[in-house]
């Protein structure tokens, strides 16, 4: 049942001559709960903001304050459940059309063939014609026709490049000839291009 403006005032009146407050409880077990406790009681509890003080009529500032920031909760709420429902579908369309490409292994791709100088590349394929091959050096063993790729001493392997190139340099430092020849790279998949000529009739 509804009370009156009137009756609410009169019960006001009546708990503050028995030196009571009516509050509003703001956490624990009760949050919600209406209670009548003492006024000192109900003020050491306001300033911990445990309850709230239901007698002192609502200051008209605060109030406003307190509908604005509901509002503009309730509207962020709805601004970020969107945003979120947005993205989570974009994801979604992003993933059924995402192609995934493997490249090259890495370890195919280091010109050092993962051994830390010559000499230590030089000694694994010793080693690897008298007893079981070095894993690096199994990934260097040539694939050629009619050559064994897991026998040495028939298929060898492929000295790493950047080794290669080292005794390249070495072997053509002194050389006269090499200055004034034409050179072609050869490229990572161990091919090369030489630019020709086409005679058409």
């Amino acid at each position: 049942m509804k009370m009156t403006q009137e009756e609410i005032e009169r019960t006001r009146a009546d708990r503050k001559k028995r030196g009571k407050v009516l509050v509003e409880h703001l956490a624990g077990t009760k949050k919600g709960e209406h209670e009548e406790i003492d006024k000192a009681d109900a003020e050491a509890l306001m300033k911990h903001g445990h309850v709230k003080n239901l007698d002192e009529p609502p200051d008209e500032l605060e109030k406003a304050v307190s509908d604005l920031e509901t509002k503009l909760t309730a509207r962020l709420d709805a601004a970020a459940q969107k945003i979120t429902t947005q993205v989570i579908g974009q994801v979604g369309k992003g993933l059924t059309k995402s192609t995934l490409v493997v490249g090259a292994d890495r370890a195919d791709l280091d010109p050092t063939g993962g051994f830390k100088n010559l000499g230590e590349f030089a000694l694994a394929v010793r080693k690897g014609n008298k007893g079981p091959m070095d894993e690096r050096l199994k990934r260097l063993v040539t694939k050629a026709d009619g050559m064994d790729e897991t026998v040495l001493a028939d298929g060898g392997a492929l000295v790493p490049a950047e080794y290669a190139n080292q005794l390249y340099r070495d072997v053509l430092a002194e050389s006269v000839l090499f200055d004034k020849a034409r050179k072609y790279p050869i490229n990572l998949g161990n091919s090369l291009f030489i630019p020709v000529r086409s005679m058409l009739d």
